[in-house]
C-alpha cells in the first residue's frame, strides 16, 4: 500500500479518534520551553542556533503514568536555511526493520528518542560532480533534570525552571555508523503551547522519505499544533 492510498483509509480514523475540531489525536498538551542548539558536525544541514523546544506524551495519561514521550525541536531558518526545520522525536524507540518501536517510558532521566521518519538527504549539484542522495536516521537521547519517579509534565515544568534539560541528536547514514550532530539544551520558563510544529517543515535538500507509518505520525500531530 502506497504513502497515498493509505492516507485514503487512515484520515477518517483519525478524525473519528481526533477529541474535538482543530486538536489532535496524539501529543495534545505539551510543554514548550527556548533553547539553544550547539552543532558538532555539518553532516547535515543544521548550525548552532536558538530552538524551539516540545516535550510530550502522547497518549497525555494523567499523574506519573508511563507513556511514550515526544520531542519536537524547531530549528529556525538562521540555523537550518529556507523555511527551518521541524524535527520530530518519539520513545523510548529501538528500530526493527526500518520502523521505529516505541514503548512507555517510566521517567524522564534518560530516554532514547528516534525521528518520526527517515530523510534523503544529499548535495544535488557540486561543481561538475553530482553525490546523489543518501538516506539518513537520526536519534537522540532526552537528559532531564531529576524529577523524581515516573512521568509527571508538572514535575518535569518544576525541573525544567531550575536546571536546563539536554537533548543529544545523532545521525546514521546509509553504510556509515551514527555519529553526533549536535546537543540542544533547552528550559527556563514554559512558553505558550501554539507552535505549529509539522513533521513536513525541513530545508530544501532534506526530503522526508513518507511511508504508511510516515501518515500515521502525521495525523496523529495534525491539528491545531501540527
Amino acid at each position: 500500500m502506497n504513502s497515498s492510498t493509505f492516507a485514503s483509509v487512515v484520515d477518517p480514523v483519525i478524525d473519528r479518534l481526533t477529541p474535538d475540531e482543530g486538536g489532535r489525536m496524539l501529543h495534545r498538551n505539551g510543554l514548550v520551553f527556548a533553547g539553544h542548539f550547539v552543532a558538532e558536525s555539518s553532516d547535515l544541514p543544521i548550525a548552532s542556533g536558538p530552538v524551539t523546544v516540545r516535550v510530550s506524551k502522547a497518549l497525555g495519561l494523567p499523574g506519573k503514568a508511563p507513556d511514550v514521550v515526544g520531542a519536537a525541536v524547531r530549528f529556525l531558518p538562521e540555523a537550518a536555511g529556507d523555511s527551518g526545520w521541524d524535527l520530530m522525536l518519539g520513545g523510548p524507540a529501538r528500530r526493527i526493520v526500518r520502523l521505529p518501536i516505541v514503548r512507555p517510558a517510566i521517567g524522564w532521566g534518560r530516554v532514547p528518542l528516534a525521528a518520526d521518519c527517515e530523510y534523503n538527504y544529499g548535495e544535488y549539484d557540486y561543481g561538475e560532480y553530482d553525490y546523489g542522495e543518501s538516506r539518513w536516521r537520526i536519534s537522540g537521547e532526552l537528559l532531564a533534570p531529576t524529577t523524581g519517579t515516573g512521568l509527571d509534565t508538572h514535575a518535569l515544568t518544576r525541573a525544567l525552571s531550575q536546571a536546563p534539560a539536554v537533548l543529544t541528536l545523532a545521525a546514521k547514514c546509509e553504510g556509515a555508523p551514527t555519529a553526533p550532530i549536535g546537543t540542544v539544551e533547552f528550559g527556563g520558563a514554559q512558553l505558550p503551547d501554539d507552535i505549529d510544529f509539522d513533521p513536513m517543515r525541513t530545508p530544501q535538500r532534506v526530503r522526508p522519505v513518507r511511508d504508511w507509518w510516515d501518515d500515521v505520525c502525521r495525523a496523529g500531530y495534525r491539528g491545531r499544533n501540527g
